[in-house]
């Protein structure tokens, strides 16, 4: 089968099975057990594996220079990431990762992590981002900060000029408020609300259907590959 093909049989099945695909998201999410105990060398990583799974993939077809990751909470992901690149053997590859409050959480120490303290959306952050992206070849953003839509909105009108040609831009947790919706059953904007008009007006993004192969991911429709 060919990569088309292979994307059109992945939509078929989350059409055709909707509600188990669904169920199994929704029981996986809820568990405690599950994400919420994913850890890399020790730091919390709140992923779902599958979604792991998939950028250890994308990092080596893609092999990076500079991922940017807005949000580094406990750092796993950081780490994780990071950990990649020295394993691929990435030359000059490193993780510009962003966190407004790092107080709250341990330091992470990798000669590939490189950290900023500050809001992902201020002038200065931004500025400083883009001059370290200027100086690279393959660049890749991960957006995992403040999940509402204004703010994710901005992460995107700054970030998204950065990501090169055949490479990723991904927005996570798309799940909020949709696969997983609020205890009241009403709809909580989130990440996903974005998904659609920042298409609509960058068609030179297109979502990668290959990236959900496993049929859960709490990203469902944020990998957004850049086209060459």
């Amino acid at each position: 089968m060919t990569l088309d093909e292979i994307r059109a049989e992945i939509r078929a099945t989350q059409r055709k099975y909707p509600r188990i695909v669904l169920a199994f998201h929704r029981l996986f999410y809820r568990s405690p057990w599950t994400w919420g105990l994913t850890t890399w060398r020790g730091h919390p990583m709140w992923k779902a594996v599958t979604d792991a799974w998939i950028y250890q993939q994308i990092l080596w077809d893609i092999r990076p220079d500079l991922i940017i990751e807005t949000g580094t909470g406990h750092g796993g992901t950081a780490l994780f990431l990071a950990d990649l690149l020295e394993l691929f053997q990435v030359e000059h590859g490193v993780v510009a990762t962003i966190e407004l409050h790092p107080e709250k959480y341990p330091a992470i120490e990798h000669p590939r992590v490189i950290r900023f303290t500050g809001s992902s959306t201020s002038l200065d952050t931004v500025v400083t981002i883009h001059h370290l992206a200027s100086t690279r070849k393959r660049v890749m953003v991960i957006l995992d900060s403040d999940h509402s839509p204004a703010h994710i909105w901005s992460e995107l009108v700054s970030y998204a000029p950065l990501v090169t040609p055949g490479s990723f831009l991904i927005v996570e947790d798309t799940n909020l408020g949709v696969v997983v919706p609020h205890e009241s059953g009403e709809h909580v904007p989130g990440p996903h609300d974005v998904i659609g008009p920042f298409l609509a007006a960058h068609p030179d993004f297109e979502q990668e259907a290959l990236a959900e192969r496993y049929l859960l991911s709490f990203n469902h429709g944020g990998y957004l590959r850049r086209k060459r």
